[in-house]
């Protein structure tokens, strides 16, 4: 399947040659970062070339996702990259898009500090400023962006902190979108766009001079004059071969990306690749009355991996079965279009019991049997976390919720199932 995908987008063409072709006039510039010395960063569009600010990096040091070399930024100093007066002047807060890859060095996510990346800004409520760190704990991203009042914030742990990383934040107010995008996949998409009151940025960076320097690589920055498509994103992120992205449907037991939780354990463990996770989970919703909204909202995932743990919170009624079996497989069958090139694993109901102690355990059984059936007549994998137990009572908190200790076993033993 991967061979296939890479052969379709043109593995054999220049990744830099593949950004040309797909946004050809819609760039308003390119900076590819593969220069071996000076401090210009050649805008291959227009000549609007950057500038190495202050202590620049170690020019020519990785191999970037479009197999140019990539400068790195290494050591506890200042450095950034500046853009010019005549860059700042084609920018535009009302149609536009910008997509970088990054490899942050894992320092920059022990330190407590938040690394600026990106940070584009004009007057009032009008900024694009996007940080990596800022807990010393997890991967954290955030994103501070505001066009014309507008909020499109994000703040999480949303992929590992080892390999490259591809980010595009793209908005229209012709259409009255926004989305934001990590390796493909949509962590933000709003449709009450604002609009741009700030003129012209007075400021337009990557990286910093202050004590919030950026450490690592980056390249490929491109920015362009109107909305990124779907299709487009896809194609920016899945020419490399180098990520993966993961989907989770679930309740309060997957809610969280952040921590302890097993879908961000997982993701960190899982090292084949860098991996995006992306949480659909909602606490407190079951098949019946959230696997529909969930589906629709993992449309635009691109997924690579869907994980669906849905179930705790319907009723064991044996009058339900036929509805709940139904219910999984329309959704399973949605998935697999919206996101054909995705395998779909259904992590079957974990035992569940009255209390974390002594209460007895809460039957789940017909639930347990017709998840199964369903996954079968749509030829998925379902994960039966139940005859050999996933989950000891005692590593619950309530029963029902997992520990830390609970969820790093679960994650433990979706890890050993992930090819």
């Amino acid at each position: 399947m991967k061979k296939r995908k890479l052969m379709m987008l043109g593995a054999t063409t220049p990744y830099y040659k593949k950004i040309i072709k797909l946004f050809g006039s819609s760039l308003i510039a390119y900076w590819p970062m593969w220069e071996e010395s000076g401090t210009a960063c050649q805008d291959i569009i227009s000549a609007n070339n950057a500038t190495y600010y202050t202590i620049p990096p170690t020019l020519a040091s990785v191999v970037s996702p479009g197999k140019k070399l990539a400068p790195v930024w290494s050591g506890d100093t200042t450095g950034s990259i500046l853009f010019s007066a005549e860059t700042k002047a084609l920018f535009s807060g009302e149609e536009g898009g910008i997509s970088l890859w990054i490899k942050p060095l894992a320092s920059i996510y022990t330190d407590g500090l938040a690394h600026r990346l990106i940070r584009i800004a004009g007057t009032g409520s009008n900024y694009i400023i996007i940080s990596l760190g800022g807990n010393a704990t997890y991967n954290s991203y955030t994103q501070v962006i505001n066009i014309g009042g507008a909020d499109h914030s994000l703040s999480g742990s949303y992929f590992y902190r080892d390999g490259w990383f591809n980010l595009i934040v793209t908005w229209s107010a012709t259409q009255n979108l926004f989305k934001s995008y990590i390796n493909g996949g949509l962590m933000r998409g709003d449709t009450s766009l604002g609009t741009w009151d700030g003129g012209v940025p007075t400021v337009f960076y990557l990286g910093t001079s202050n004590s919030l320097y950026y450490k690592g690589s980056m390249s490929d920055f491109m920015l362009v004059n109107r909305y990124i498509t779907f299709d487009e994103v896809k194609k920016l992120c899945d020419y490399t071969g180098l990520t993966k992205r993961l989907s989770i449907l679930g309740d309060s037991i997957s809610t969280s990306v952040i921590g302890e939780a097993w879908p961000a354990i997982t993701r960190a463990g899982y090292t084949s690749s860098s991996i995006g996770l992306i949480g659909h989970a909602v606490g407190g919703q079951g098949i019946i009355t959230g696997m529909d909204a969930q589906t629709l909202a993992s449309v635009d995932d691109n997924a690579d991996i869907i994980i669906i743990a849905l179930g705790t919170n319907d009723s064991n009624d044996a009058g339900d079965m036929g509805a709940i079996q139904a219910e999984v497989e329309e959704n399973i069958a949605e998935l697999k279009i919206s996101n054909s090139r995705a395998t779909i694993y259904y992590m079957n109901v974990l035992p569940v019991w009255a209390d974390a102690t002594t209460g007895a355990e809460v039957d789940k059984s017909n639930i347990r049997t017709a998840i199964a059936a369903a996954c079968t007549a749509q030829g998925i994998t379902c994960w039966d976390t139940y005859s050999t137990p996933w989950i000891a009572q005692n590593e619950t908190s309530d029963g029902v919720h997992p520990t830390a200790a609970g969820h790093a076993k679960i994650a433990a033993e979706v890890l050993a199932l992930l090819p």
